[in-house]
């Protein structure tokens, strides 16, 4: 006689149907197609990390580029001009002489694109001047004192130029108290020049 085996289903609850959807299909779902639109748009951040000033003749701008995919270009850029740059791991650094705003762009693999602003204004860009209540001539002496409110006096580029092209050095220097003086055999057509230590300069005629 044969014996009929009965193999009946497990009974499923509706709580387990509803649990089996969600962990095996929906959150699973959810969570990857998240993570591929979070690829998808993710962009990378720039931290600027700290500008050194170099005694008001040059300024170093240091940053961080943070991202998620790799970088695949960097641009820094002042008035469409590129500036060059250092790079050491996510950190990067480049050296400015001249104020203004300089643009920096990261691209990241998926082509997504953040830009910022690191805005240099300690940059010298007057001129050193003469102060014109300390101009005296006497006894075939000029002298006058020069001041520089930021980078300071280039002693070494001060001279004067006669009427007739004669270049002549300083007589006297007083670097403390930034008094000059020349020697001259006389006071007429006599074109000083000064410079300061980032490079502006001026010509005084006498």
């Amino acid at each position: 006689m044969r014996k009929e085996i009965n193999k009946q289903q497990p009974n499923i609850t509706i709580t387990e149907v509803i649990a089996r959807f969600f962990l095996g299909f929906l959150f699973p779902y959810i969570a990857i197609n998240g993570l591929i639109l979070f690829l998808f748009v993710s962009s990378p951040e720039i931290v600027i990390k700290d500008q050194n000033d170099n005694k008001h003749i040059n300024s170093t701008i240091l940053f961080t580029i943070n991202s998620t995919l790799p970088i695949i270009s960097v641009n820094i850029t002042e008035n469409e001009t590129n500036i060059p740059y250092t790079k050491n791991g996510n950190d990067y650094s480049f050296t400015i002489n001249e104020n203004g705003s300089y643009l920096i762009s990261a691209t990241s693999i998926n082509q997504m694109t953040t830009t910022t602003f690191a805005t240099v204004e300690t940059i010298d860009d007057t001129v050193p001047y003469i102060d014109l209540s300390t101009v005296a001539f006497s006894s075939n002496i000029l002298s006058f004192n020069i001041n520089d409110n930021e980078s300071g006096i280039n002693y070494e580029n001060i001279y004067g130029t006669t009427t007739e092209n004669k270049k002549i050095e300083p007589s006297y220097i007083d670097r403390s108290t930034g008094t000059i003086q020349f020697k001259l055999e006389s006071y007429d057509g006599f074109i000083i020049h000064i410079e300061d230590l980032k490079g502006n300069y001026v010509e005084n005629e006498f």
